[in-house]
């Protein structure tokens, strides 16, 4: 994420504020994939977790280029997809 005039900073944010910061760290890494999709597949609702926004933000902080996820559209629904990039 990127705040204060450019400055980098990974961890959980919520509501727009850094509420941890985090250490990034790719050793070991392997990355979050589900085998039953393809890019661009709708997500099924079994595959789908509702958590709290605290929750859901801590999770999203996690997240890695690479990783999947799934992607709300304007339409409102989710489509399955890898992030590439990160800012």
């Amino acid at each position: 994420m990127v705040y204060d005039k450019g400055l980098v900073s990974a961890g959980i944010w919520y509501n727009g504020v850094l509420d941890t910061e985090e250490p990034v760290s790719m050793d070991g890494y392997v990355p979050h994939r589900l085998p039953n999709y393809e890019i661009g597949d709708k997500g099924s609702d079994e595959d789908m977790i509702i958590t709290p926004k605290r929750e859901t933000a801590a999770a999203v902080a996690q997240i890695r280029v690479n990783d999947a996820a799934f992607v709300r559209r304007s339409d409102g629904s989710w489509t399955y997809a890898i992030v590439k990039d990160q800012v």
